[in-house]
């Protein structure tokens, strides 16, 4: 998949019915094409709708858009599982509530996958950019499985058959036809049937029983008639064997000599389980060349080795190559996307990747909610999700505080307008409160706010004013005619008040000041009553 992906290609329908061995047991790939030649059962959706077994689809096939390589690795994780638990996991029985399943929960990888498992469940990750790419999750699938013991052979369906008779030859063919192998110079006529000048091969079917027999009895005659083999076959086995005490002898001298000097051997024990400074020292004093390789495990300490060759036993000269498997840390952990999420959502994606959060800043932004996360940094740098780190790394999380609080503007004495204007201009909300007279303030123009200049609110908060009605004036009623205590109850219908009444008469004939003019509420009114 991944030299695939690396060629710009992407499968689209990673199933086990597209995942085939062949006759050497080597796992491979194959087209869509396939399905029909395994007799796949699986739901293959319609023309109309995204290419793939609903099955095993990643989430975001249901959704418009591109498919890339970790959506093939999602469906590989998928298939793993199916394999190994035989079940897909999911409600699988409507591929519609599957595909919203999966499209809200991450794929479970049951913990009998042992370390493997969390390589699986990064791989069947709903969001795609928290998905290792094919080469990634190759490589976190051989540092997780490294304690593993190997398997055995595969019990393959062409391993039920009879191989041989796969392979096997129509002697009939016009493959074979014509071909022949001219006699050698020097062969002994006697060694074989002659045909004429030369012999004509043709094939044989040797899970045949009649014809295996005939073969052999064909040969058994052959050296029968063949005594001249023999004999040469006795000289030179003969020659040979005269040869072999030579070098023997050769040998046994070149040992014995004093001249010779044996080849220090130094023993290699199991370094497996030792610090990398103990394997130094030791490598330095035997004077062996060390390879250090640098490997990722949770299982073991840092600097620990893990893997050796040659493997312990081993005999040694200096100089020889040793090479070690050294642990560098825990296994690399990708980093999730957290912005945009909620701060506490945030934090616990983080601690589920074993990643902390060592610090929170507040920043205000008019744009990101309040309580919503703005950035993900260490050590101020940013981090960009899907990049692989140690675990145990701590965040520094910048969370939005919502927009810049407003200041309250002074609107007493702005008029009407100008205050709405001015509380508008900070994205605050005006409401206006019942007019009041006043002896001081023009009417039309702000008297008092409901929250004082200069106090900071969120944005879009409500402030209050109260608009001046002008000076509270009362005019005289016209009373003449009246009777005096009608003319007195009209005055303090007005809020007026009787001072007087001249005369010594009964019906009002007038009134100072006279009727219509302004007075406060309260002034006195003197009233004229004739006799």
């Amino acid at each position: 998949l991944a030299a695939a992906h690396q060629r710009g290609m992407v499968h689209r329908d990673v199933k086990p019915a597209n995942l085939l061995f062949d006759r050497g047991g080597r796992l491979r790939v194959a087209d869509f094409g396939l399905v029909q030649v395994l007799g796949d059962t699986g739901l293959t959706e319609p023309d109309s709708a995204v290419l793939g077994t609903l099955r095993y689809a990643a989430p975001e096939r249901s959704r418009p858009g591109r498919a890339d390589g970790r959506t093939d690795v999602y469906s590989l994780a998928v298939s793993l599982v199916e394999a190994v638990t035989g079940a897909v996991p999911g409600p699988v029985e409507d591929p519609l509530e599957l595909l919203a399943f999966r499209s809200t929960n991450d794929l479970e990888v049951p913990d009998i996958f042992g370390p493997a498992a969390e390589p699986l469940r990064r791989a069947g990750s709903v969001e795609v950019g928290d998905r290792p790419t094919a080469l990634e999750l190759m490589r976190e699938l051989v540092r997780s499985t490294e304690g593993f013991e190997a398997p055995g052979a595969l019990p393959l369906a062409g391993s039920l058959l009879n191989v041989d008779a796969l392979d096997t030859v129509d002697p009939q063919s016009s493959r074979w036809a014509g071909i022949t192998l001219p006699r050698a110079a020097g062969a002994d006529p006697d060694a074989t049937q002659p045909v004429g000048e030369q012999t004509q091969v043709g094939g044989a079917l040797f899970d045949d029983p009649a014809a295996g027999s005939a073969a052999v009895d064909a040969a058994a005659d052959t050296t029968k008639r063949s005594p001249g083999v023999s004999a040469r076959r006795g000289l030179w086995l003969l020659g040979s064997a005269a040869v072999l005490v030579a070098m023997v002898a050769a040998a046994m001298y070149l040992v014995s000599s004093p001249e010779t000097e044996a080849v220090p051997l130094f023993d290699l024990g199991d370094l497996r389980n030792s610090d990398i400074t103990e394997v130094r020292s030791l490598a330095d004093a035997n004077g062996w060349v060390l390879d250090e390789k640098q490997v990722r495990s949770d299982g073991f300490e840092k600097g620990t080795v893990v893997r050796q060759s040659p493997e312990a036993g081993s005999k040694l000269p200096a100089d020889f190559g040793v090479t070690v498997d050294v642990v560098v840390g825990p296994r690399l952990t990708m980093v999730p996307w957290v912005v945009g999420l909620e701060e506490q959502a945030a934090i616990e994606r983080l601690e589920s990747r074993g990643f902390g959060v060592i610090s929170r800043e507040p920043r205000f932004d008019e744009q990101v909610p309040a309580g919503d996360v703005m950035s993900a940094t260490i050590d101020g740098d940013s981090v960009e999700p899907g990049r692989l780190l140690e675990p145990g790394v701590s965040f520094e999380l910048v969370v939005s505080s919502g927009p810049v609080p407003r200041s309250v503007p002074n609107l007493v004495g702005l008029t009407r307008d100008e205050a709405a204007a001015a509380v508008a201009q900070v994205q605050l909300n005006l409401v206006e409160e019942e007019e009041q007279f006043s002896e001081t303030v023009p009417a039309g123009v702000v008297i008092s706010q409901s929250v004082s200049a200069s106090v900071e609110l969120p944005r879009g908060s409500t402030v209050a004013i109260r608009v001046s009605k002008g000076p509270d004036r009362r005019a005289v009623p016209d009373v003449e005619g009246m009777t005096i205590e009608e003319a007195t109850a009209a005055l303090e219908a007005v809020g007026l008040v009787r001072s007087g009444v001249a005369g010594g008469g009964n019906i009002v004939e007038s009134s100072s000041p006279g009727a219509g003019t302004l007075l406060k509420p309260g002034e006195s009114v003197e009233l004229w009553a004739p006799r």
